[in-house]
């Protein structure tokens, strides 16, 4: 172990000694905070090696990185398959043997799988009966019995089998969408199943959404090639656009992690909600919010939704909707079919509570044993998933099998993670935070999560916690670009997004497993992936289908230069933040948000009146001053103080969550400030702002409330006097 107490175990002065805590009161209201120097690291200011850095991202090895896709990409293992069962037993032996030790977390949750053998979608009546796809065309994906038919999780069922000649072309079926069609037809969605495409600012439960006020009985989602692929695209396999014979598959929840658990965790001994209660909830619940999409949706391959357009009468589209599709065949929005033909459709969705699998492996820590930092990424995927989830995994199989090779033994305690389930809605990650959200809240410093790790080659990005980018900026200012060693990962971050100085670093939202730690249990995360320009697309054309593939990855990332890119940085980063004393916490950018969510208060009008909006500004005063002020001793102290103000800059977010904060149906968004707005309310404080977009006035005086307690909370927590912060306010 000597490689340890030459990296890890440097000492470093005289910081940490054992003094008298300064005690601080109030402080007066700064007029900025001001934005920190960016200096390259310097490893006598903390003790900490930058060795370590140079030896691990050295070490990234592209072969490994390439051995472990192709393993991964021999597996069909969406939730709860033979394949997502064995690749858990995979990691758990893989862990095992590079780390102190792993075991998989068990949690019995309800899942939706479709029944193939009833489910239809075809066009009957004319010429000829059409038939829409199940499945992609190739043959290997056709024969195998683990490939999924085309499904959204979470769809409800028809109620009874669709027979209608009212087929409706929606866009997108955003609210816009939605409502130029009721100005050609105030009766056009009665009735109807309408053709949505994804893109367009509404999200996939979201079309149903939108529509189903206005009497749809069910909607088709595809992916026009507009909006997946760039113009120039060839057609996978010729090139990296989306072939004609596959779409976008998903879950189409609202309510992540198991809905019959909602809050605590699906062991045995647990009390579940019925689900027949649910889904009649579903049936009869017209406006928001919803629990999953309010209506059976059924995704459908681009080349089928080409041929039902073709096939639409009644009234012409508008232009706009003709500039923003590849389809030729667009012309008319529908209300009828020609040659009296009819659309049949039935959407047949079975329910199973099965085992789902969180593995765990730990490194423990040699001086902090009680801090964790986590890092993590789902294993489940829709068919193959070479991209998503495999990126991901073969980033972190690439860190553990390092930390062993390199002999590192931490700090603090690392916590290796390995989620089911997240393609159903996060499930696995949040049946995890419910769990242990008390010991995550005293324990958890920071999760790095490394999801679709790269969808491009061409830059690195990232979103975190307002906290944690300084230490982003610190590893991306000192790790060199893959493709030009005389450039950073930073610069080559802000040349591609024409950033003027530094990228910018975006508040998380829901997209994957990073959301229960950042918006439920308050833990500051970072996620890290790769991405591209040159494209006009930002995902990747095959993501979430058949041919999310080795071969599609081989071709957006050739050479792996991007995997071992981000493998070195999210490695960094977890080395840094475990291997350290301390590490660069900011609190900037949280005051600049909040800044920015009191400049929106007003929008709420008079649901939020002056006296209250006054007292909420009052309260993030509070809060921002105390940040400055817990930076401050962080900065100037060499005494036990710098140890306490620098865990209070890591975990004040803890202090700004709320049981009862910032959504009805959705009870993962409890961060009062960061957490997402899902109700397009005004762009201030989410729980305002939710309730605000469904019309509860009263919900959103509590709101208020809330609010003000836990801003007053978290400024008390960063105040080294305790349950002083107020008082000196009176």
């Amino acid at each position: 172990m000597g490689k340890v107490v030459k990296w890890v175990g440097i000492a470093f002065g005289t910081a940490v000694a054992l003094g008298i805590g300064v005690t601080i009161g109030w402080f007066s209201k700064p007029d900025a905070i001001e934005d920190p120097v960016s200096d390259l690291p310097d490893p006598e200011n903390d003790g900490f090696d930058f060795k370590l850095i140079d030896e691990f991202t050295n070490a990234v090895d592209k072969k490994f990185l390439e051995q472990e896709t192709e393993h991964l990409s021999t597996k069909i293992r969406w939730a709860t398959s033979q394949g997502d069962y064995e690749m858990a037993d995979y990691i758990i032996n893989k862990w095992k043997d590079q780390l102190d030790d792993a075991w998989s977390l068990d949690y019995q949750i309800v899942h939706s799988y479709p029944e193939e053998e009833n489910c239809y979608a075809r066009l009957v009546g004319g010429a000829k009966e059409f038939t829409l796809r199940k499945k992609e065309d190739a043959e290997e994906l056709q024969n195998d019995d683990q490939v999924l038919m085309f499904y959204n999780a979470w769809a409800p069922s028809t109620e009874a089998p669709i027979s209608t000649s009212k087929l409706v072309y929606g866009h997108y079926c955003n609210e816009d969408n939605v409502n130029w069609l009721l100005d050609q037809d105030s009766d056009i969605f009665d009735g109807a199943v309408v053709i949505c495409k994804y893109g367009g600012g509404a999200g996939r439960p979201d079309k149903g959404k939108n529509v189903k006020p206005h009497g749809a009985a069910a909607v088709l989602i595809f992916s026009d090639p507009y909006d997946a692929s760039d113009p120039s695209d060839k057609d996978f396999p010729e090139g990296p656009g989306i072939p004609e014979d596959t779409v976008q598959r998903g879950s189409a929840k609202y309510k992540r992690g198991d809905p019959t658990s909602p809050g605590y965790p699906s062991i045995d001994g647990a009390y579940f909600d019925d689900l027949e209660d649910l889904l009649n909830y579903t049936r009869t619940q017209v406006e928001s919010p919803h629990i999953w999409a309010p209506l059976p949706s059924q995704p459908i391959a681009w080349g089928d939704a080409k041929y039902l357009l073709s096939q639409l009468e009644g009234g012409p589209v508008n232009s706009e909707w003709i500039s923003e599709t590849a389809l030729d065949t667009l012309e008319n929005f529908g209300g009828s079919l020609k040659d009296n033909q009819m659309f049949e459709l039935q959407i047949a969705v079975k329910y199973e509570r099965k085992k789902s699998q969180d593995v765990i492996g730990i490194i423990e820590g040699s001086e902090y044993p009680d801090e964790y930092v986590l890092i993590g990424n789902h294993r489940d995927t829709w068919v193959k998933g070479a991209i998503d989830a495999g990126a991901g995994m073969t980033t972190i199989f690439e860190i553990s099998r390092l930390f062993k090779e390199l002999e590192i033994r931490p700090k603090r305690t690392v916590v290796f993670c390995s989620w089911g389930s997240e393609e159903h809605g996060l499930m696995g990650s949040i049946e995890f935070t419910e769990e242990f959200l008390a010991v995550l809240k005293e324990r958890a410093i920071l999760y790095v999560n490394a999801d679709v790790s790269f969808k491009g080659n061409e830059y690195f990005y990232s979103s975190a916690s307002q906290q944690m980018h300084e230490l982003v900026f610190e590893l991306t200012d000192y790790i060199k670009d893959h493709n030009d060693e005389s450039m950073t990962v930073t610069e080559r971050w802000a040349e591609k997004t024409e950033a003027t100085g530094r990228p910018t670093i975006g508040n998380p939202g829901l997209g994957s497993d990073y959301a229960p730690f950042h918006q439920f249990a308050g833990v500051p995360i970072v996620d890290v992936g790769f991405n591209q320009k040159t494209r006009k697309v930002s995902q990747y054309s095959t993501y979430h289908t058949g041919y999310d593939n080795l071969e599609y990855l081989h071709m957006i990332d050739p050479g792996f230069s991007a995997a071992k890119k981000v493998t070195e940085i999210a490695g960094a980063i977890l080395i840094r933040a475990a291997c350290s004393d301390y590490f660069p916490v900011d609190p900037s950018p949280m005051a600049d948000y909040v800044d920015s969510l009191d400049e929106k208060l007003p929008e709420v009008g008079s649901e939020v009146s002056t006296e209250q909006q006054n007292l909420i500004k009052r309260a993030s005063a509070s809060f921002k001053n105390q940040l400055r002020a817990a930076k401050q001793i962080y900065d100037d102290s060499d005494s036990m103080d710098k140890k306490r103000s620098f865990m209070r800059l890591l975990n004040y977010s803890k202090y700004l969550t709320d049981q009862n904060c910032c959504h009805p149906i959705q009870h993962d968004l409890q961060n009062v400030v960061v957490s997402s707005r899902q109700e397009g309310g005004p762009a201030t404080y989410p729980g305002i702002s939710n309730y605000f977009g469904l019309g509860d006035k009263e919900e959103i005086q509590r709101q208020v409330g809330i609010l003000i307690t836990r801003l007053n909370a978290a400024a008390d927590y960063l105040n080294l006097k305790p349950f002083s912060v107020r008082a000196n306010e009176l």
